[in-house]
């Protein structure tokens, strides 16, 4: 039996056709032993153009296919070789092969064994091709799908493709989540094995199907999507028609947007809105109410300063006929006495004498439109003397039963809080006198919880309060007094029972007198 060696030289150096097929070849021929190092009988020159060593290297045995393959292809190579000669059958084998310059460059192998009759092997045959560049291009397509596959998952938007009968081609993790699936698990999946809601199932269905047929998109502003825990969501779809492999394999991909928080969001924003306009109309109204009480107390207001500027007027009256004739008439005495006190001293003490008259006439006026503008016992002795000082000074009829009781441990107010506390006992008094008829009259004045209390009560004719505040100028004033200061005004009457007039004010922390 001839060695491999000598049927390579009697059969294959003898046949000029297997020389020129070998040489023209786009890739390595080779024969080689099943040994360790696969001891080449035969290689082209294109060897060298895939390693950089030349045929010659090979057959002299200066380098060995074995010394070339890369280690972590090595034990696969050699057990994926076996097995395809135990089977006798080809062999087709994926590896990398080290380059002479360092590099490594990716071939596919392809061969069998050729035996004996006794079906021992005889030697390997085949051919040696660099996919270096196939194998970058699967790469770079493996990456870029892969990259893909990670932006569809990272969009929260669920994304789907899928052909005329509902398998789902593409899905992504937005999608596969609410089936509680993954999306390995939906590719090649009907959309009905995942769907559990009919209707909504075979909407979709029929909006794909009518994608795909017509070849136009569609929009669907609104759908109602359940997921697999019972969710509803409301969801935004789009669809478009495109070719999954060929003419023949017509599909739809689509996108559908959860919008159920902004549906939510805008049915808020609705409500609130509607709200709004509920608040804006009652805010009206109310404005308009304010408006009116607002016009009523500049009205009041106006009144009062009109009522402060005839009083002004008034006062400017007397000082004019009252206080200014008395000083007026005893510089003229005094004058007088003068030119005469040579001349007549007795006509000179006569007038001396009335011009003292004068003087002391002018004195009390004086003091009488200074208590008409503030009672100086309001400053010298306090609200509570002022207010009994009041009581003395008003004509009350011989019949008429003044009780008074005051707190005499109120501390001194500050004086513009006395001064209205003062006024406003003063208005209530004199309501009572000239309107209440009244036989028996209470007034009492106290301090509680940090609050100055007065009180002014009568037992006469009475009157209707709602009606008496928008008639009576005297009880508008009190109340716009009270109003002013921070206080509060409680007023009980009924006609022919009476009147009760509580007016309260929170006492400031530095609230004595000096």
């Amino acid at each position: 039996m001839s060695s491999p060696r000598t049927y390579q030289n009697e059969h294959l150096h003898e046949s000029e056709i297997f020389r020129i097929l070998a040489e023209n070849v786009p890739g390595v021929v080779f024969l080689c032993a099943d040994d360790s190092q696969y001891t080449t009988y035969f290689v082209n020159d294109a060897v060298e153009h895939l390693t950089g060593y030349t045929a010659g290297d090979f057959l002299e045995q200066r380098v060995s296919f074995a010394q070339l393959v890369h280690p972590d292809d090595q034990t696969r190579v050699h057990n994926e070789g076996k097995a395809a000669f135990a089977r006798h059958e080809p062999f087709h084998i994926n590896y990398r092969l080290l380059h002479k310059d360092g590099s490594w460059r990716w071939v596919e192998a392809l061969g069998q064994g050729v035996f004996h009759e006794d079906g021992t092997l005889r030697f390997v045959e085949g051919g040696v091709f660099d996919i270096s560049e196939r194998m970058r291009a699967e790469q770079a397509l493996r990456t870029s799908e892969a990259r893909l596959r990670q932006i569809i998952d990272l969009v929260p938007h669920m994304i789907f493709a899928k052909d005329r009968d509902g398998r789902f081609l593409l899905a992504n993790r937005a999608l596969a989540e609410h089936y509680g699936t993954t999306p390995e698990r939906l590719l090649g999946a009907r959309h009905s094995d995942f769907h559990a809601v009919r209707d909504e199932l075979n909407r979709y269905l029929a909006d794909d199907r009518e994608v795909i047929d017509s070849g136009r998109p569609k929009f669907i502003p609104e759908e109602p999507f359940s997921d697999v825990h019972g969710g509803m969501h409301i969801v935004q779809t789009s669809k478009i028609p495109f070719t999954a492999v060929g003419p023949d394999c017509p599909a739809m991909l689509g996108v559908a947007v959860d919008i159920t928080e902004r549906k939510q969001a805008d049915d808020a924003l609705r409500r609130a809105h509607d709200e709004m306009e509920r608040r804006v109309h009652e805010r009206t109204a109310e404005l308009a109410q304010a408006n009116e009480i607002l016009r009523k107390e500049r009205n009041t207001l106006k009144q009062l300063l009109d009522k402060q500027e005839r009083e002004q007027r008034i006062l400017a009256y007397e000082i004019h006929d009252g206080l200014m004739q008395y000083a007026i008439a005893a510089q003229m005495q005094l004058e007088a006495a003068e030119f005469r006190v040579d001349g007549d001293p007795t006509a000179a003490q006569e007038l001396l004498k009335s011009a003292r008259q004068l003087l002391h006439n002018t004195i009390e006026e004086g003091r009488r439109l200074i208590g008409g503008l503030r009672p100086p016992i309001l400053d010298e002795r306090g609200i509570v003397s002022a207010i009994g000082y009041l009581l003395h000074d008003i004509r009350w009829p011989e019949d008429v039963d003044i009780q008074y009781d005051p707190d005499e441990r109120l501390e001194r107010l500050e004086p513009g809080l006395s001064t209205v506390v003062f006024r406003i006992a003063q208005e209530a008094l004199t309501n009572v006198r000239r309107h209440s008829q009244s036989k028996r009259v209470y007034i009492s004045i106290r301090e509680e919880d940090g609050h100055v209390r007065l009180e002014v009560r009568d037992w006469g004719v009475g009157f209707d309060p709602d009606e008496q505040r928008h008639g009576s100028f005297g009880l508008r004033g009190i109340t716009e007094r009270v109003k002013l200061h921070g206080g509060k005004l409680q007023i009980d009457s009924q006609p022919a029972e009476g009147t009760r007039l509580v007016a309260e004010f929170p006492i400031p922390e530095s609230a004595s007198e000096e």
